[in-house]
């Protein structure tokens, strides 16, 4: 079995997921906590530092269209 399928799908995943923190990070962010005490603390961390999001962001596209396009 390839791997090449399921490596693809994670970027596609990725490039959506890094594309909706990018266009509005405060609000994507609050919408993932769902009540577990350490992650809501650290999405809300992410929350409250838009610019630190949005680096976060840039490199998940990155990553997300190295998995897609790559050979």
């Amino acid at each position: 079995m390839k791997l090449r399928p399921f490596s693809r799908l994670l970027g596609i995943v990725m490039l959506a997921d890094g594309a909706t923190a990018l266009s509005s990070p405060r609000a994507y962010l609050r919408s993932l906590e769902k009540g577990t005490p350490i992650i809501d603390d650290l999405l809300e961390f992410f929350a409250e530092n838009p610019d630190l999001t949005r680096k976060f962001s840039i490199f998940e596209i990155g990553l997300g269209l190295w998995l897609t396009f790559r050979p």
